[in-house]
């Protein structure tokens, strides 16, 4: 700090908290922006309220992004397929259709309950690791099949 900071009692731009805000002074004539001081519980409950928002802003998005992954992920595939040749066959698409909701269900219940408890025992790397792994081996099962035909 300089010899007439410390004479006047100013502090270096660092040191000031963080509660300080920045606003026009009325005083001010030529409208320059001076510090004014915020109440510390003002600005925490400010924050607390936005992080409320982001979070009620980011479940939507969430259940939205997982919807759409999962139903491109899942349309048009195996399971799909499958769903329509049974109805084919049975000439029952209702049941056909509430047969296969539910397995999706429980499905996608295993996997969301089944991989929060997982990561608990087994560090997540290691989980994205075996999966990528696992993946990587169909996709060389898929691709010896099709070339010995």
């Amino acid at each position: 700090m300089a010899d007439g900071d410390r004479r006047y009692g100013r502090r270096p731009a660092h040191a000031v908290p963080m509660h300080v805000r920045t606003s026009s002074s009325p005083c001010s004539s030529s409208g320059s922006r001076v510090p004014a001081l915020v109440p510390e519980e003002k600005v925490t409950a400010q924050g607390e309220i936005e992080a409320r928002s982001e979070h009620f802003a980011s479940r939507p998005r969430e259940i939205a992004t997982a919807f759409s992954v999962i139903f491109l992920a899942e349309f048009g595939d195996l399971t799909q397929i499958q769903a329509a040749n049974f109805s084919a066959k049975t000439h029952q698409p209702l049941e056909v259709f509430v047969a296969g909701s539910l397995a999706m269900i429980c499905v996608s219940f295993i996997g969301a309950y089944g991989g929060r408890m997982l990561q608990r025992v087994v560090a997540l790397r290691k989980i994205r690791f075996a999966g990528g792994a696992r993946l990587r081996g169909a996709r060389g099962l898929h691709a010896g099949e099709a070339l010995s035909r």
